[in-house]
């Protein structure tokens, strides 16, 4: 979903997991690190634009996408 946004390939993640926070990853390790234990994670594709929500219980999760003002 992140790439067909228009994601790029490296994004920036925020992380209550401290092995992933202040990172940059490309897309797949991201999502698949978020995935395997990132709770609490926010991976920024486009800042202000694009991103994706994965909550602290892994439980809810949400692509969130800015659309340029008209």
């Amino acid at each position: 979903m992140l790439t067909r946004a228009g994601s790029p390939e490296q994004v920036y993640i925020l992380s209550a997991s401290t092995d992933m926070d202040e990172k940059f990853l490309s897309i797949d390790d991201a999502i698949d690190q978020t995935i395997r234990g990132g709770w609490g994670t926010i991976i920024s594709c486009i800042p202000g634009r694009l991103a994706f929500y994965y909550d602290e219980c892994g439980e809810r999760h949400a692509l969130l996408i800015r659309k340029p003002n008209t």
